[in-house]
């Protein structure tokens, strides 16, 4: 009896570390996101369109380094690209389109946090 008390507590406190664990990752993944977020929108005033890569924004420092996705340690994030979009409201001349590039970014990791929610949709 006392063995199963011992093994019940050991399980219950692996949990709660999982749990914690899972809370750190999610916490880090938000906060990562919210920095290249922020560079891309920041590059997009800057520069009047916006970063046609991650390298883009390291090269003209808005990041220091592209960083690691929390939850897969690579440096594989899925980026939304804009796309170009022409007004032709047939005139002669029709305006020029934007450039195209980075929208939004995404983890690519595969799997869920502890509440359920698809890392790809952070």
């Amino acid at each position: 009896m006392q063995r199963l008390l011992v093994a019940a507590t050991l399980v219950a406190l692996l949990f709660c570390q999982s749990e914690k664990r899972q809370q750190a990752i999610a916490a880090a993944m938000g906060q990562t996101l919210t920095e290249m977020r922020k560079a891309i929108r920041d590059f997009r005033a800057d520069h009047k369109r916006p970063p046609a890569s991650l390298d883009e924004l390291v090269k003209n420092r808005y990041l220091r380094m592209i960083p690691r996705d929390p939850v897969s340690g690579a440096k594989d994030w899925r980026v939304t690209m804009e796309e170009s979009v022409r007004i032709d409201d047939f005139k002669a001349q029709a305006r020029e389109s934007v450039p195209q590039g980075i929208a939004d970014v995404h983890s690519a990791a595969p799997g869920t946090d502890a509440r359920g929610k698809p890392w790809s949709e952070y």
